[in-house]
């Protein structure tokens, strides 16, 4: 082994000698602890091989006799404007050193000449602007810019106690994936980053890693793996194997066909995976209640020991279904077909004008549906203007009385994912309500319809750039923001423009509502908003307090919809009052005063509950004692407006009038006429 000593060589050699094998060692650290985590890749690439080959000089003279380089301010530039990109790139500085994106020039150009025709990247959260410059790179070299794919990661956050786990580089406080790895063991720590998004910030829980009980999702889908197992065991002591044939007289039981459709669904979630880049598809498959092995054991099979289907009876029906949300008092009734001259008006789904007469016709505000498929043609979106006016005014009376008495203002939004259309957005401005939009193309809508931009809300997950832009220009009341990303683009665009953006920070409570998960949007595992429990959603709200472009309204929390107990909401406002007390004591921002120009308020969007019972246990007691007095609040209770007011009459032989399930408050759609009925 070479041997060197300080005094034996010059500095810059010594420096550069120890360098090199801090960096092999470091490496070597590296690859050794991904091995540990069941990690191995083909062939690790180092950078410095692009530039020792001469290959990073060779892509960039190619580019310069191209003309996709230029020379300005000493420097040489990419005209990645040319493909899309937001501004051109530096690739050799002005001291003649080349920059980040000469080295991604080259490596483009190796990875195709090894004959890859797609290059994926995972990178980095603050690594957004990364994506329009590598494809302009390859677009640039003569390549297709879609041989480029980029995958933004998220943080990782740690939780222990329910607390989050604070780390930071600069106070030595990091835990690394060995510590990961020998708190929970191997498995767990690498299901517990399958499961999630990687575009979602991942809260790994390291208690319930470690539990042996079907919370911890490891366990959970551990568990059903061994049962499977423990069937295939049985099968071969019997000697059953599948090249014995597959004999469809023996499915004789209902859950049969739902065992067989659960599993049908399988190649589809794998293969929507790949397509996708999407691996936690296929975790959450296997994490769904009616995927539940222990629960599809059938109670009335016996095997030939006399056996239940080789296993102890089940405590359970057969087939798993979801536990009754809490604080429910019982399911909801089944919907029953309605008889004709039965009055349909209870039901709740309807709107309050839909009737059946004698003969069985039924009409909505007088109108006979038959009459309105004429007319339009079906299938058709028939919106009850009445209805939808008298329920927006009513929510937004309740509202305003139960916090009126509190001397607290309230603003009520309609959220235009329930509906939106010019004519919808113009009634909500007659009806003194305010509307949350979630793109580009809802905004435009909504400001043809003549709603005033101050009571607008611009929601979304990764907004573009042109969204904010139009948004700022046109005086939007309130962007809601749910990343670092997005704080410092809307900081850098309001600068820009010489606004400031009114903004509220969106929280991930952790509250779990009781709803379908699908619909759920406040767990801690989901792409919107940002971490209560990781400390993210404070910190957050501190880069927008000290942001200049940026005016920090308040917070932001949506749980979910199809939500049937007041509970989650109650923990939910607790959760975000106490995150507010907690930041206007560390920064001193107040209600009305926090700084220059700021004020904070919070926001609750709501599920489907009435009004009079939402605003109940909703008041200003809980404000007073975190000492919060009476501030404003916004509520946006969608479904229960917009809901009832749509029908969707179709005409397979005949004219009927229904719900179609599942779609109720998710419909978009653009009005081809309007009067006292808004078609489409």
């Amino acid at each position: 082994m070479a041997t060197a000593t300080r005094s034996s060589l010059p500095r810059d050699e010594a420096i550069e000698f120890f360098r090199q094998r801090g960096v092999r060692l470091m490496f070597n650290e590296i690859k050794q602890s991904l091995k540990d985590f069941g990690v191995e890749f083909d062939v690790y690439f180092h950078e410095d091989s692009l530039h020792e080959s001469g290959k990073v000089e060779r892509a960039l003279e190619e580019l310069k006799a191209s003309g996709a380089l230029y020379e300005a301010e000493g420097a040489w530039w990419l005209r990645s404007t040319d493909h899309g990109d937001e501004k051109d790139r530096v690739v050799i500085k002005s001291d003649g050193n080349a920059a980040y994106i000469a080295g991604d020039i080259a490596y483009i150009r190796d990875k195709a000449e090894r004959g890859a025709d797609l290059c994926i990247y995972l990178l980095g959260a603050d690594h957004h602007g990364y994506i329009a410059r590598l494809k302009a790179a390859a677009a640039a070299l003569g390549y297709s810019p879609e041989i480029i794919e980029v995958i933004i990661g998220q943080m990782v956050n740690l939780v222990k106690d329910g607390q989050p786990v604070r780390m930071s580089k600069r106070a030595g406080t990091v835990v690394t994936m060995e510590d990961l790895v020998d708190a929970v063991g191997v498995d767990a720590a690498r299901y517990s980053l399958a499961r999630s998004s990687a575009d979602s910030s991942i809260d790994i829980d390291l208690d319930l890693l470690a539990s042996k009980t079907n919370a911890n999702p490891v366990f959970y889908v551990q568990y059903a793996h061994a049962r499977t197992c423990g069937v295939q065991r049985n099968a071969a002591e019997y000697g059953i194997g599948r090249e014995d044939g597959f004999d469809a007289s023996l499915l004789e039981h209902e859950w049969d066909a739902k065992l067989l459709g659960v599993l049908g669904e399988f190649p589809r979630v794998v293969t929507q995976a790949v397509e996708f880049r999407e691996q936690h598809r296929v975790a959450r498959y296997l994490e769904e209640p009616r995927v539940d092995v222990s629960r599809l054991v059938r109670p009335h099979s016996r095997d030939p020991a006399g056996r239940r289907g080789g296993h102890r009876p089940a405590p359970h029906s057969p087939v798993a279904e979801r536990c009754r949300p809490a604080g429910a008092a019982q399911w909801p009734a089944p919907h029953r077909r309605v008889r004709a001259r039965a009055d349909v008006t209870g039901m709740g789904v309807w709107s309050r004008t839909v009737v059946r007469d004698e003969h069985g016709v039924l009409t909505v505000g007088g109108m006979d549906v038959r009459t309105l498929a004429a007319e339009h043609g079906t299938p058709l979106y028939v919106v009850d203007e009445d209805d939808f006016r008298a329920r927006a005014a009513g929510f937004r009376d309740h509202f305003t009385a139960a916090f009126g008495r509190h001397r607290a203002k309230v603003d009520v939004f309609y959220a235009g994912k329930a509906f939106l259309a010019s004519q919808v957005a113009g009634w909500m401005r007659e009806e003194d309500l305010c509307l949350d939009v979630a793109s580009r193309g809802e905004l435009e809508i909504a400001l043809r319809g003549g709603m005033p931009p101050e009571r607008i809300g611009l929601h979304g997950n990764n907004k573009a750039e042109d969204e904010l832009r139009r948004a700022l220009s046109v005086g939007v009341g309130r962007i809601i923001v749910d990343s670092f990303t997005e704080i410092e683009v809307l900081d850098a665009l309001a600068r820009e423009m010489g606004v400031t953006a009114p903004v509220l920070v969106r929280v991930t409570t952790g509250v779990h509502a009781g709803g379908h998960e699908y619909i759920a949007t406040s767990h801690e595992d989901q792409k919107f908003g940002l971490s209560l429990a990781s400390g993210a959603a404070y910190d957050a709200m501190l880069a927008c307090h000290d942001a200049v472009g940026l005016n920090l309204l308040g917070i932001h929390t949506h749980i979910g919809s199809q939500i049937l107990s007041i509970d989650a909401f109650r923990e939910s406002a607790d959760r975000m009052l106490r995150l507010r007390a907690a930041f206007m004591a560390d920064t001193g921002a107040e209600p009305s005063r926090g700084g220059p120009g700021r004020r904070l308020r919070d926001r609750l969007h709501r599920g489907r509950r009435g009004a009079r019972t939402r605003r109940r246990g909703l008041r200003d007691r809980r404000c007073r004692g975190l000492g919060h007095g009476s501030h404003r609040r916004s509520v946006a209770p969608l479904l229960h407006r917009a809901g009832p007011c749509d029908r969707r009459p179709r005409r397979p032989h005949s004219v009927f009038g229904g719900r179609d399930q599942g779609c109720e408050g998710s419909t978009r759609v653009a009005p081809a006429s309007t009067s006292r009925w808004t078609a489409a």
